[in-house]
């Protein structure tokens, strides 16, 4: 049946991961969610009762989609969300406790390996335990302003909201001369590096090649650091191909074993939002790696404005996790509410990990206060020093008003239908 379907699929197995983990720690399982890499059934997490990245839905959220195109992660359509990218600064932020794979090659960083999970009879997923997870709402003691976000690319980015939550003008307003800016520290090191084009491509500048045969390959060597992520970076990229009616295609992009894909889409593509820039992640690990392969799938013309090797250290990150997990949300997550209480020692911004909506109207210690967008897609809000209780609570925008238009319009036909009855009797009433 199709609810046995969707009991094998990797939402299943992230439930059974908690569950095993509530019966050792004789706790309750707090707000998390899980990565997969297996997308067999849309939407599975909400049907199991758990939190997932993976979303299909008409009703996108704007905010989410403007996020993952500031990240440069590919992969996504703007109702049909995935992952992460398995990177270990995104997941972290948004919450990511464990990762759920049945086949892949890329881990990120600070994952411990939990074993396997039998879901069904055949179908067994390898459960990976985030060690510095953060919880659903987490504390930031500075702030960076959207101009300053704005210039940064997606690596600078990433590690620029370790150490400052991203607010918008409300949000900014609200922390002047509360909350200090911050000062990004950069820890990404980028490569120099050697290309080789094998037989079938011809390399027609620094970024462009041309492609003459189906899954040709190029070569890109480098000297790669130890215990660290690696990405490959794209600037610009923009594919001519000689197939005119391809809507997409798919880069495959091998770093020694560990493999992922840029997905790129063509004009023609329905969904086609002009995306440019990629960061791929390629995982991390404790060696120096030397490599990277790219198959091209299709012949034409490949350009990037430009390209660019990145080993990620994970020194500032962990400090920094260690940060954002001192003062945090004791929380409790209903169907269209959360409260929580938290104690800072400072004025602080709550960032919570929900994405940011009308919707919600926030309460601290019974007061009603603004909520403004945090971190891209988020929501937050500000803490004064001390011990408080949070509450929020979700009604989905126009509702009350649709209701009383509905009612009106239903007492205004009522009307209307007795008017027509009362002419109609009146006119039977004076006919001879």
């Amino acid at each position: 049946t199709a609810w046995e379907t969707v009991q094998n699929t990797a939402p299943m197995a992230a439930k059974l991961a908690m569950d095993l983990e509530a019966e050792r720690t004789a706790q309750e399982n707090r707000f998390c969610r899980f990565e997969m890499d297996d997308f067999i059934i849309v939407n599975s997490a909400s049907l199991i009762g758990v939190n997932g990245l993976q979303y299909y839905w008409s009703l996108e959220n704007a905010k989410i989609s403007q996020y993952l195109m500031d990240m440069a992660v590919g992969k996504f359509l703007q109702y049909n969300y995935r992952d992460l990218d398995h990177r270990t600064f995104l997941g972290a932020l948004a919450s990511v406790k464990y990762d759920v794979f049945s086949n892949t090659s890329v881990y990120p960083f600070g994952f411990q390996d939990e074993g396997e999970i039998a879901v069904g009879s055949k179908k067994r997923y390898r459960i990976f335990r985030n060690q510095y997870e953060l919880p659903l709402g987490y504390t930031y003691n500075s702030y960076i302003s959207a101009d300053m976000f704005q210039e940064m690319d997606a690596p600078r980015r990433q590690e620029a909201l370790l150490g400052g939550v991203l607010l918008d003008e409300k949000g900014e307003r609200e922390a002047a001369g509360r909350i200090r800016k911050a000062d990004p520290v950069y820890t990404g090191n980028s490569r120099a590096y050697a290309v080789k084009c094998k037989k079938g491509v011809i390399q027609e500048a620094d970024h462009t090649f041309l492609v003459e045969k189906k899954n040709a390959v190029v070569e890109i060597t480098f000297e790669g650091l130890s215990d660290c992520e690696t990405y490959f970076l794209v600037h610009g990229a923009d594919f001519t191909l000689n197939n005119k009616d391809l809507e997409e295609v798919y880069l495959n992009v091998d770093l020694e074993g560990s493999q992922n894909r840029l997905r790129y889409t063509t004009p023609v593509f329905r969904n086609y939002t002009g995306q440019k820039d990629y960061l791929i992640n390629l995982g991390f690990h404790t060696d120096e790696k030397k490599q990277i392969t790219i198959t091209f799938p299709e012949p034409g013309r490949y350009n990037f404005e430009k390209m660019e090797v990145i080993c990620q250290p994970m020194e500032n990150y962990v400090s920094k996790m260690g940060d954002l997990r001192k003062e945090t949300l004791n929380e409790k997550v209903g169907t269209n509410f959360i409260k929580g209480d938290i104690s800072v020692s400072a004025d602080k911004i709550l960032c919570l990990t929900i994405p940011y909506s009308r919707g919600w109207n926030a309460y601290v210690d019974g007061k009603k206060v603004s909520l403004f967008q945090t971190n891209g897609m988020f929501m937050g809000l500000l803490l004064e020093k001390g011990e408080h209780v949070v509450e929020l609570y979700y009604h989905t925008p126009g509702l009350f008003t649709g209701f009383i238009a509905s009612l009106l319009g239903f007492l205004l036909f009522a009307v209307l239908l007795c008017l027509i009855r009362r002419r109609k009797m009146n006119e039977k009433s004076i006919l001879p």
